[in-house]
């Protein structure tokens, strides 16, 4: 399940840079919707119900022969390091798409910044124009 998850986050990496590449046009950035990020937190969850169900499988198994050899097997598949490296992964893309949406609302609120002042220079413009 983990090299499955690692396997999934790869190619989730390689998606994030081309849709960072991709954002050349500022209308496009500014008005477009991250449905990726959607998927990075409900594979988020995913990871941490299995990460929980996997730990806590030892509670599960009443055999305590069972449990050590769960244990063992834990230790030689090196369970710990698929998860630390799928979580480092997760989070890396999490603070990518992170920053990405960071930007991307700054440039709305400049777009809708520069809406008003033209707005308010219009309606100076107007006042003084058609002045009865």
């Amino acid at each position: 399940e983990y090299k499955l998850l690692d396997d999934r986050l790869d190619r989730l990496f390689s998606r994030a840079y081309d849709d960072i590449e991709k954002r050349v046009s500022v209308w496009k950035f500014a008005f477009s919707r991250e449905p990726r990020m959607a998927f990075i937190h409900r594979t988020r969850m995913d990871i941490t119900k299995m990460s929980e169900e996997v730990s806590n499988i030892t509670k599960f198994v009443g055999d305590w022969y069972l449990a050590r050899v769960y244990l063992a097997c834990k230790n030689r598949f090196h369970l710990a390091q698929w998860e630390a490296s799928v979580d480092q992964k997760l989070q890396e893309l999490d603070r990518l798409y992170t920053l990405v949406q960071h930007d991307t609302s700054e440039r709305r609120m400049l777009i809708l910044e520069l809406i008003v002042v033209a707005l308010f220079v219009f309606e100076v413009a107007s006042a003084f124009l058609w002045k009865h």
